[in-house]
């Protein structure tokens, strides 16, 4: 029995109580997520119409739904008499056979009825429920980013004609907004508050919290400013940046919090660095530090910025009111529609009271995802708009399970402050908080690594940081032949590609060495056994994709093969933005820059000193050589695409290009492939009579420039024998054998905030340019807070993904944050081999067949050496002088007599065949009359 077995228990039959499940990585919560809505269907005969299932991703929908629909048919076979691969708990079961067959029959018949989907496929359900109460039109259809921003181009070139005019109601107020903020930014505020976005009553009120925390800040640094004399003088020059930072949080408290409107220019640099050969204390300079970030945060307050939240809240009811009417939705809209319908609509909650609500991986959602749930869980209220930060669900509609140590999705509003609240607001309401910590997933010495770096890494601070929380290994001992945990580095001095290119090249060589000798456990079937490590056990994980290219090539060079996963940067990827190009140039002719990148693709071919001597890019011209012939492919391409469909010409580019064909030919291959069909598939996707091919390059253009967040086109399934080469986050909720952890010399780049919107449950801030509304300061410290925070977060996801051995990998002297956070002396660390391999040298893949077997391979092999020299084209003659080189098959020479024969009568045949008229028995004869002897 594991440690954990009584919240287990708990998790799976109280349905009858909330729960609140803290599950840390590798502890099993989806199955017990499924295990309690099998209880739920079977021992409580719960409606499946009844269930509601949040998670986070399709891919985690769709499985939680197979699983389920597994465990029902186990379920309904045990009541056919049959025992179960796993055990369920007597209580699920405790209807006896009969009536659970029967139970799971009728739950199996009606499965797709429970909303078992993410939470925006859930919100859309819901506004489809209800479309009147909601103001939206049932046939709504969700856009992609790319059509919601053509729809507020469009709609703010016809709000801006208006609101801008002459005599215009808001002229006067525009005035002094448009002469202090930059026309740019205020579009671009705009934008983002029009795209449903929260807008506060008064957007120049400071956050809740803004006060205390600036308080705090003064009081911290007063008494360093007062100790600072008689200092050296370096220090009473950072001294002053501190004083400086001090006088200013001052006179914002003394002002009421109100926005500056003053310039200082005793702001314009960044607080100094280097504390330690200033001869400061690292708390005190920490804390000057922060003080100093406010201090000239809050010296770009301003006036105009919160009058132009104020003006642009035109704008956004204008946008969201021609969405509305012409049925588009984005992701956004439907988080906010469906969280506003309950607030208005209360009555909207009575037709949830009997559901049950599950949502996994609630350490990802943000504050109007939680809304949803509560208000649908709890009591409806006859108050419209009740805080639901104060309501309390009813007993068992609600089962939340998260891990705050696995919150890394910061950048799609995950806020890990809304998961400790509503956990801490779910348990003072009766829940019951359990927590998982047996893990099953990874070996006892990697547990045991995870729990010595990361227990001293998780310093808890709430709505920031979540506490540590130790693993308990469920998984026995095992004596493996290579080092459980290594840190392994290569010894190089360079920057960041030329670090990143030895470092690949010391991995590739440590996968091919492992090869064969390093022996791990795996899944056969039902079984465990003890294999060698295979391609496919091997994951390489990366904070960031900057300097992918660099390791792939090196898996290249040492050829292993390797397939690549990433969070985003589809539209980076080399044939994608060949393909882009050469649309951006068919359609715009004059876009020089766009052919340049054709005649430097696989489509011209052209070396630099070729593009170079064609002169200025332009196809419509005649010039000699290589150029020339791409200049004429081009027009030629051109005039057959303009007269087809998008899809259709789409497609026939990416054929009659030769793109298609140089992806399958490059060193992606089948990745490169799966890219461009994916351009092809959007094409189609997006296909509507007013999309022109001019609309389609300039949507992909825009996408590439922004570098839209978008997935590769999937590839590889997992018992490919290939490398996994993958981000952190888009390894999340996977697992592998061996994990290698790379890129750990590399430092995060800095919380870099350039959104123009900040806002969560404690308040709003916005941003045009440098001009900021109050709120600013404080909340964004509190993002680059939980930015820095959450690094750590996600180097504990990547380290536990492994199941068998971790690698800890770097290049040079240098140590990234996680490298730093490592007590001293933790793992013994080795020189990674960095030496060129020929590739006849690397190690033999695994299945190479056992010594009993050797020798009919070899036979094999050599029968098929002898077949690869013959010709691809043959006559009856070439195989009667080949006679004596034919292989031996079925233990008899091989006889080509009748194959001769028959080769000679086709010949004579085809010969002499008369196209009009003629038939096969007259053929036939005419040949044997041929070939009859005299």
């Amino acid at each position: 029995m594991t440690s954990d077995a009584g919240a287990r228990r708990d998790a799976v039959v109280r349905t009858d109580e909330n729960v609140v499940l803290r599950a840390s990585a590798g502890t099993g919560k989806t199955t017990v997520l499924v295990e309690r809505m099998a209880c739920l269907l079977l021992r409580d005969k719960l409606d499946p119409e009844l269930l509601v299932a949040i998670t986070f991703t399709e891919m985690a929908a769709a499985e939680m739904k197979t699983r389920l629909r597994r465990r029902l048919m186990e379920a309904f076979r045990w009541g056919m008499g049959e025992d179960p691969k796993k055990a369920f708990d007597e209580t699920i079961l405790s209807a006896g056979r009969d009536a659970t067959a029967e139970r799971a029959q009728a739950a199996l018949e009606r499965l797709d009825r429970a909303a078992i989907e993410t939470m925006h496929a859930f919100a859309g359900r819901l506004l489809r429920m209800f479309p009147e109460e909601a103001g939206v039109d049932a046939a709504f259809a969700i856009e992609d980013t790319t059509a919601v921003e053509e729809a507020l181009n469009r709609d703010w070139a016809a709000w801006s004609r208006e609101e801008f005019a002459s005599g215009a109601p808001n002229h006067a107020r525009w005035r002094p907004v448009l002469a202090a903020l930059q026309w740019v930014k205020v579009q671009e505020l705009g934008f983002r508050l029009a795209d449903w976005e929260d807008i506060p009553a008064d957007p120049g009120a400071v956050p809740q919290d803004s006060k205390a925390w600036h308080e705090a800040l003064l009081a911290a640094i007063e008494p360093l400013v007062a100790n600072a004399e008689g200092k050296t003088k370096r220090v009473t020059a950072v001294m002053e940046q501190a004083r400086a930072a001090m006088e200013v949080l001052a006179k914002v408290k003394a002002g009421g919090w109100r926005p500056m409107d003053a310039a200082d220019d005793r702001f314009e640099d960044t607080f100094s660095d280097g504390y330690k050969s200033t001869g400061w204390e690292e708390d005190d300079w920490k804390a000057a530090r922060a003080a100093y970030d406010a201090a000239r945060a809050w010296a770009a307050t301003r006036t105009e910025a919160v009058e132009a939240v104020r003006l642009l809240t035109g704008f956004a009811e204008f946008h969201r009111q021609q969405s509305l009417k012409a049925g588009r939705l984005s992701f956004n809209a439907l988080l906010f529609l469906a969280r506003d319908l309950l607030r208005r609509r209360p009555h909207v909650a009575r037709r949830f009271e009997k559901h049950r609500f599950l949502v996994d991986e609630f350490q990802d959602t943000d504050s109007r995802q939680a809304e949803i749930v509560l208000r649908l869980s709890s009591p409806p209220s006859a108050e419209p708009a009740a805080d639901w930060r104060a309501l309390r669900p009813r007993p068992g509609a609600v089962f939340i399970v998260g891990d705050g140590k696995q919150s890394i999705y910061a950048w799609r509003s995950a806020d890990l402050g809304v998961y400790d609240a509503v956990s801490e607001q779910l348990v003072a309401a009766g829940a019951l908080p359990r927590e998982l910590s047996d893990n099953f997933r990874s070996q006892p010495g990697v547990i045991a690594a995870a729990n010595r770096v990361f227990g001293a890494a998780f310093v808890e601070e709430p709505g920031i940081q979540a506490p540590p929380a130790d693993l308990v290994a469920a998984r026995p001992e095992k004596a493996l032949n290579g080092r459980i945990v290594a840190l392994r580095t290569a010894r190089v001095v360079g920057k960041a590609p030329q670090l990143a290119a030895a470092e690949g090249a010391g991995i590739a060589n440590w996968i091919n060495d492992a090869r064969g000798k390093l022996r791990i456990e795996v899944e056969d079937g039902d079984a465990t056994v003890t294999k060698p490590v295979r391609f496919r056990d091997v994951a390489i994980l990366l904070r960031a994709s900057t300097h992918l290219p660099e390791y792939l090539q090196a898996l290249r060079a040492a050829k292993i093969p390797y397939v690549v996963t990433r969070e985003q940067h589809f539209y980076e990827a080399q044939e994608v933005r060949d393909a882009i190009n050469l649309l951006v140039a068919l359609v715009r002719p004059d876009d020089a820059l766009a052919l340049a990148g054709v005649m430097r693709s696989p489509v011209g071919g052209l070396t630099f000193d070729e593009v170079h001597a064609a002169g200025r890019p332009d196809y419509r011209r005649n010039v000699p050589g290589k150029a020339g012939d791409l200049f004429s492919k081009l027009r030629d391409l051109r005039s057959l695409a303009l007269r087809l469909p998008v899809p259709e010409a789409v497609d026939l580019l990416l054929e009659e290009s030769g793109l298609r064909a140089a992806a399958a030919a490059s060193a992606h291959g089948e990745q490169a492939l799966a890219n461009l069909d994916k351009v092809a598939a959007l094409a189609a996707r997006w296909a509507a009579p007013e999309l022109t091919l001019a609309a389609f390059a300039d949507r992909l253009g825009r996408r590439l420039r922004d570098v839209e967040r978008e997935a590769e086109s999937p590839l590889g399934e997992p018992d490919d024998e290939v490398v996994r080469v993958s981000t952190i986050h888009a390894a999340k909720g996977l697992e592998w054998p061996v994990v290698i952890l790379a890129g750990l010399h590399a430092a995060p780049k800095g919380a870099a905030i350039e959104a123009a919107v900040l806002s969560d449950p404690s308040g709003f801030a916005a941003k045009a340019g440098d001009a900021t509304t109050p709120g600013w300061a404080f909340l964004a410290d509190r993002r680059r807070r939980r930015s820095e925070a959450e690094n750590t977060r996600l180097y504990y996801v990547a380290c536990t993904r492994a199941r068998e051995a971790l690698v800890l990998s770097r290049a040079g002297d240098k140590q990234g944050s996680f490298l730093k956070q490592l007590p001293a002396g933790i793992f013994a660390e080795e020189d990674a081999d960095l030496a060129p391999r020929p590739v006849g040298t690397i190690v033999p893949p695994v299945a190479f067949p056992p010594e009993e077997e050797r020798e009919k391979w070899e036979r094999a092999h050599a029968d098929y050496e002898k077949l690869m020299k013959l010709p691809s084209i043959d006559s009856p003659t070439g195989m009667m002088h080949r006679e004596d080189d034919a292989p031996d098959r079925h233990g008899h020479a091989w006889d080509s007599r009748g194959a001769k024969q028959t080769g000679i009568v086709v010949h004579s045949v085809l010969e002499n065949w008369k196209f009009e008229g003629d038939d096969l028995e007259r053929a036939l004869a005419r040949a044997g009359a041929d070939l009859r002897p005299a």
